[in-house]
Parts: C-alpha cells; sequence; structure tokens
C-alpha cells in the first residue's frame, strides 16, 4: 500500500492514524461531506482516505469522489449518491434533483472510475513489480434507504451503502 500512496503523490509516513488528502477537502454535496466525516471516524489505523480525485483517460474525464487506501486489505472507490436515490427493475437507478426524477447510473460510473484509477495506477513503472493489490467500487446513498433483501443488476447489497 506504501507504493500506491507513493504513485498518488503522498509521502507514505505510517502515522497509525488514517491519513487524509487533502486534510480539509471541499465538496460539492453535504452527502459527500457526510460520508467523508462517517469514513475519517471510522476508518483504521494506517489508512488513507482521498477526496474528489480526477484523471482523465482516452474515454473520459473521471471522478472518484473518495479513495479508500487500506494496507493488507485494498482499495475502494466510493460514489456518493445524495439526496432521495431509489431503484426499479424496469428503468434502473433514480436520483431526485430540483423536484425531478432523473435517471442515473451510479454503480457503472463508479465501475468505470474504479478501472481508470487502476490502469492509471498499473501504467507507472514504479508500479509494474508490485505484488497485486485488491480493487473494489462502491455506490454510498447515506439519505437512501433500501430493503435487505435487494439487489439491482452488477450490484450486491455490500457494495450500496446506506
Amino acid at each position: 500500500m506504501r507504493d500506491v500512496a507513493m504513485l498518488a503523490g503522498i509521502a507514505w509516513q505510517g502515522s497509525g492514524t488514517v491519513r487524509l488528502i487533502p486534510e480539509a477537502p471541499t465538496f460539492t454535496t453535504s452527502s459527500e461531506q457526510e460520508v467523508w466525516q462517517r469514513l475519517k471516524e471510522g476508518l483504521g489505523a494506517d489508512d488513507v482516505l482521498l477526496a474528489n480525485l480526477r484523471l482523465t483517460d482516452e474515454d473520459k474525464d473521471h471522478e472518484a469522489d473518495l479513495n479508500v487506501l487500506m494496507p493488507d486489505v485494498g482499495i475502494v472507490v466510493v460514489e456518493v449518491k445524495g439526496g432521495s436515490v431509489w431503484h426499479d427493475d424496469d428503468n434502473g437507478w433514480w436520483q431526485s434533483r430540483g423536484g425531478q426524477a432523473v435517471l442515473i447510473d451510479p454503480v457503472t460510473q463508479v465501475r468505470t472510475t474504479k478501472y481508470a484509477v487502476r490502469n492509471y495506477v498499473g501504467r507507472d513503472p514504479r508500479w509494474q513489480r508490485r505484488n497485486y493489490v485488491a480493487w473494489g467500487h462502491a455506490v454510498v446513498t447515506p439519505y437512501s434507504t433500501f430493503d435487505a433483501k435487494a439487489e439491482a443488476p452488477h450490484t450486491f447489497q455490500s457494495t450500496v451503502t446506506m
């Protein structure tokens, strides 16, 4: 994990407390701020929490709301969806914006961002001879609730977090 941190331009310190990059990020939504705060308070010693990571590849611009680097576990790319979010079997994911229901695709969004970040790290020559790191992605909906048995295509309950 020390190597992943170096690739992200982070000097690894192994401080025993969660490392915040940046220390006090600016968020566009209160839901992102709330999830950041929860992770900041709940992550373990030596974990790294990065906010608002942006990168561009040959296909598109990507933004990862949050990235969690956990030594001996892996890396999770997190997409936060605030407000009212729901899923129906006929049309997919929806979010209420300004009183209007808008069709969204947060799972594809976070999954493609995860692959973009993973590919970026993997292309760095310092990473070429490193051990495998597990990568995951999650959609966090702090203001919405789902039935405990609810699953949507391309998801399972543990990747959609409330």
